[in-house]
């Protein structure tokens, strides 16, 4: 998710802004922490803020879960 976000060049309280949820989910979703939980009518939307792919964003979360999962078998702190 990181990648996306950066991808699209925006602030993650911009990105918040434009989906109507929090810059905290925002970073949550960066991080790994969170995975986007939308309904099937919000998906156009964030696929369009994030300018990807359904498949480019299943693969970002799935990209991102794993990196936060070798972070935390590392014992790194968790706020990347």
């Amino acid at each position: 998710m990181k990648r996306l976000l950066k991808r699209v060049g925006t602030r993650p309280a911009e990105i918040a802004y434009k989906l109507g949820v929090s810059e905290q989910t925002v970073r949550n979703w960066s991080n790994g922490v969170k995975e986007p939980t939308v309904s099937v009518t919000e998906l156009p939307s964030l696929l369009q803020t994030l300018d990807c792919s359904l498949d480019e964003l299943v693969q970002a979360v799935t990209e991102s879960k794993r990196k936060r999962a070798e972070r935390l078998a590392r014992g790194d702190e968790d706020d990347d």
